[in-house]
């Protein structure tokens, strides 16, 4: 075999080792624009503390949300407002006439006056005596 041919194999070698060099990077640019993407995605999903229902819905589409802006424009400080309704709570007013009735922890039923046939099971959590001026006599 001659000198040339063994240069031109040689260089031929070289040639597709660097293409290869040059391929395995574009796969790891490649994979760190994925990696990015998959960030960017992730940014797009809004994840709540506890499970609820959201009660208002602050943000609309193309508004930016940002925990530390002042506001204005088009800019959020929060997009809802989510409750937890299993750790919902009423307060009840008691006639004086009763109240030596109510215990904490007694099993209680409550009646909301929008939904008078719904009856929610409760519980009373503490019982806070305070006087309410606008009933005196």
């Amino acid at each position: 075999m001659s000198q040339s041919a063994v240069d031109n194999s040689q260089t031929a070698m070289d040639a597709l080792a660097a293409q290869l060099a040059t391929q395995r990077s574009n796969i790891e640019v490649a994979q760190r624009n994925i990696d990015l993407a998959q960030r960017n995605l992730d940014d797009t999903v809004v994840r709540a503390p506890f499970s609820g229902i959201v009660t208002v819905k602050a943000a609309q589409p193309g508004e930016i949300v940002s925990p530390i802006s002042a506001g204005g424009g088009f800019t959020r400080t929060g997009i809802g407002t989510i409750v937890d309704m299993e750790s919902l709570e009423i307060q009840v007013d008691v006639n004086e006439n009763f109240i030596n009735r109510v215990q904490p922890d007694q099993k209680a039923t409550a009646k909301l006056n929008a939904y008078p046939d719904w009856l929610i099971p409760a519980h009373v959590i503490a019982v806070i005596p305070t006087a309410d001026r606008s009933k005196a006599r």
